[in-house]
């Protein structure tokens, strides 16, 4: 029988796809791959949502008081880099480029740096209570470095995807 994508050559058993075709598939993201992908864009969405609510925040702060404070700067700071970062990540992700790898060791690492900041910081300097999107925060960046780190490190599929 022929191939059940592009009927021009014979299929492999068990597939239904012939070689070049296999090549082509296991090239996409796709399967356990949406899930960073999913992360990734709700990431650029809510760090846009955050810098949406901090800046304005920030900057009616200093105008009532004439004060800057350092956890706000570095809030903002760390803020404006996990925004630069999650664009490349996604950037590098989106293109299949090789370095994409690395890149999202990056994207994990300061994720969790990020929620150290903004929830465990506030939590233990300040004695704020943390809510539940705080913890979901935290959690999901613990997540990221133990589940996605080691995925991204030992996967023999991420080569083969991330190859340009």
């Amino acid at each position: 029988m022929l191939c059940n994508t592009c009927r021009l050559e014979e299929e492999n058993k068990g597939s239904g796809l012939c070689t070049s075709c296999e090549d082509k598939e296991a090239r996409k993201i796709n399967g356990i791959l949406y899930l960073p992908a999913l992360g990734v864009i709700g990431n650029i969405v809510s760090g846009f949502l955050s810098l949406y609510v901090v800046f304005p925040l920030f900057i009616s702060i200093y105008s009532d008081s004439g004060e800057v404070t350092v956890y706000g700067v570095c809030l903002l700071s760390v803020l404006m880099i996990n925004i630069a970062i999650t664009l490349l990540a996604a950037w590098f992700f989106f293109r299949r480029h090789m370095k994409t790898k690395k890149v999202m060791i990056v994207y994990y690492i300061f994720g969790l740096f990020y929620a150290l900041t903004v929830v465990v910081f506030p939590a233990v300097y300040y004695e704020v209570t943390p809510t539940q999107t705080d913890i979901r925060t935290l959690v999901g960046s613990i997540i990221g470095v133990v589940a996605w780190i080691p995925y991204f490190l030992l996967s023999k599929r991420v080569p083969v995807v991330f190859s340009r």
